[in-house]
């Protein structure tokens, strides 16, 4: 046996829409009494009553379960606990629901549990009227009351529109303020994002350029370490009292280090030899150390370097076709010995042209 016949189920910021539907179905014929609705006086909950304990013993006493479905119901989890209960009830054929849409929202809004176990709604403004038209008939049938003429019913219906027109006209406007704000903030979003994307490129540019910054400030360093280097042994060569043989007395690592490190900054700033009296000194080190073939290497070197002598003092060692003997190349050598102030430098351009004048007579007697 049922206590109510009809338990109405709301969000209480549609308060005054229950209100309004609470007098519906008096109109219609259904007594106060038979009514639960917890925001009227007198339907509702008792002042000896708990709230929880008064709604669960309500929702399971009543036949018809009627839910006015807004945003805020969706959004209030006491309301989706009584709709569940409800869907449970009316699968065991314990009650029957009705479920009223409220204008506020869309139904691209019910997903989840309200989209999959609910396949019929009314929608409960003017534009629907006939959807309440059906609704009456349905509550009147279902709650076996007497029969209301035409007259009565519309009357019934009309007096409910009405009174909430205004209503909804506000949860309408409410509906469109929300949706004009999830519209800006996924303009924002898109911007944000945008931003974030071009931020993105300038960091990666800005990555680029300080990666080349550092390469561009090595490759200043090393031109200035080779500067520094040069310097040396512009100086060593230039210098007189450095003993005629000085790997004698200094380390040979002493020189490696440094003609390592020359060749080192050399292909690093892909540049050509450019100071012969490095590149004398050079071969004179790979010499001492028997590697003849790099020794040969920067002979050469600093003979592409001397071309330079050759135009400045006149030099006409070359023919117009020039065949690159190696008589040439110790002609040219012996020419800037001649010119060479006395010191180490000259002692090394005195060793490489003995160097060469062997190897000419080794090449001479192998041909």
């Amino acid at each position: 046996m049922f206590d109510n016949k009809v338990f109405i189920s709301h969000s209480t910021v549609n308060k005054e829409i229950a209100d309004h539907f609470c007098a519906y179905l008096v109109r219609l014929g259904v007594k106060e009494k038979n009514i639960f609705c917890s925001s009227v006086v007198g339907q509702g909950i008792s002042n000896s009553e708990k709230l929880n304990e008064a709604i669960s013993k309500a929702i399971y006493h009543s036949f018809l379960l009627v839910y006015i479905i807004s945003y805020d119901f969706l959004k209030s989890s006491y309301c989706m606990e009584e709709l569940g209960v409800g869907w449970y009830l009316s699968q065991r054929k314990q009650a029957k629901c009705f479920y009223l849409i409220l204008p506020d929202i869309e139904l691209s809004e019910l997903v989840g549990f309200v989209n999959s176990k609910i396949d019929k709604f009314s929608f409960l403004d003017s534009s629907h009227a006939s959807e309440l038209s059906s609704l009456s008939c349905d509550l009147i049938k279902n709650l076996d009351i007497q029969m209301k003429t035409h007259t009565q019913i519309t009357n019934a219906e009309s007096v409910l529109l009405s009174s909430i027109k205004s209503i909804n006209e506000e949860l309408i406007r409410a509906r469109q303020d929300r949706n004009q704000q999830i519209k800006d903030k996924e303009t924002e979003k898109a911007q944000l994002l945008e931003a974030l994307e071009k931020a993105r490129e300038e960091i990666v540019q800005l990555r680029s350029l300080i990666e080349k910054a550092k390469i561009e400030s090595g490759k200043h360093d090393e031109e200035i370490e080779l500067h520094t280097i040069e310097s040396v042994f512009d100086g060593i060569s230039y210098t007189t009292f450095v003993p005629n043989a000085p790997f004698s007395s200094l380390d040979k690592d002493f020189w490696f280090t440094w003609i390592t490190r020359y060749e080192e900054l050399l292909s690093n700033l892909n540049i050509k030899p450019r100071n012969d009296r490095v590149e004398a000194i050079a071969a004179r080190v790979y010499l001492s150390n028997g590697n003849f073939d790099e020794a040969y290497r920067h002979f050469l070197a600093l003979i592409s370097i001397l071309n330079r002598y050759v135009a400045l003092y006149r030099i006409e060692f070359f023919p117009e076709k020039y065949t690159g003997s190696l008589q040439e190349v110790i002609n040219i050598l012996q020419e800037y010995y001649n010119r060479e102030k006395e010191g180490l430098s000259k002692d090394n351009q005195k060793e490489v042209i003995d160097f060469l004048v062997a190897r000419e007579k080794t090449l001479d007697v192998k041909d």
